[in-house]
């Protein structure tokens, strides 16, 4: 992968394989306590595909970036998610890439489409 997009994009499907790395059984579909809310009872379920999971009480999704800030703190946004996440699992999941490290261009044009969604 050459650019950060195409290296988050074919990270975003590999949910399941990050789960079983972290000790889940993603053969079939399961449930577990959302990350999103105050949860005491498994509210959140993870579907093999697509590769996220969704709360089906407060309809919070995520996908494997959250599950990594769910299950080992990652960061979700700023510059720290691109080194600490989106590196991280690309290494971790053994997903090759040869980027450059951001411009504070890149990193600002990331921020602005954060504050969009």
């Amino acid at each position: 992968h050459t650019s950060l997009d195409s290296l988050i994009e074919s990270l975003r499907p590999l949910l399941p394989n990050y789960l079983t790395l972290q000790g889940f059984n993603t053969s079939k579909n399961f449930s577990c306590i959302t990350g999103t809310h105050k949860d005491a009872h498994a509210s959140m379920t993870c579907k093999k595909y697509p590769a996220r999971a969704r709360c089906f009480s407060c309809q919070a999704t995520a996908d494997i970036f959250q599950a990594a800030h769910f299950l080992e703190g990652k960061p979700i946004k700023g510059s720290d998610f691109i080194y600490e996440n989106v590196f991280y699992l690309a290494d971790k999941l053994g997903i090759t890439y040869s980027l450059a490290p951001p411009t504070e261009i890149d990193i600002k044009k990331k921020r602005v489409l954060q504050a969009y969604e």
